[in-house]
């Protein structure tokens, strides 16, 4: 399928892959591809970055249970940014140590940075379809720290 659909880099969220299964599965998705994964900081694994190791050479920074930091080459080097793949959790509370940890990284980027994944939190008011109405309080960190790190929401 990656073949096909001319994937050589992504993430994967929420695995939900015990640490003992986790290369099994990857082998078997990925036989020839590096990998990158969250399990010394959530046991659960929660992120996992998959990458064709003949296009690309990934570096892990910094790994943190809400997120997996890395620096990305492609082998022509043409290629040098820095990525970040989130997996939020699931309280405001919690998310306070996602919010300081990304501005803990911004210190000193001078690469391009590519932030993805699922941060669990919504930006602004309407970004909720369904459900309680959102207030001010549950956006405010989220939105603190986008505009803090000069960040801005790509769909």
């Amino acid at each position: 399928m990656f073949q096909i659909k001319k994937i050589s880099l992504f993430g994967l969220i929420e695995t939900r892959v015990k640490q003992h299964k986790a290369n099994k599965i990857l082998t078997n998705i990925t036989p020839t591809w590096g990998h990158l994964e969250n399990y010394c900081s959530a046991t659960n694994g929660r992120i996992w970055i998959c990458w064709d190791t003949s296009m690309y050479t990934i570096l892990k920074i910094n790994e943190h249970n809400q997120l997996l930091h890395c620096q990305v080459k492609n082998n022509s080097n043409v290629l040098d940014c820095l990525l970040t793949i989130i997996y939020g959790l699931n309280t405001q509370e919690l998310r306070k140590t996602l919010w300081i940890s990304l501005k803990n990284i911004s210190q000193g980027i001078n690469s391009p940075w590519i932030i993805g994944g699922d941060f669990n939190a919504q930006l602004y008011p309407q970004d909720r379809k369904y459900g309680n109405i959102v207030q001010h309080a549950e956006i405010k960190d989220f939105a603190g720290c986008m505009n803090e790190l000069l960040l801005s929401k790509v769909n």
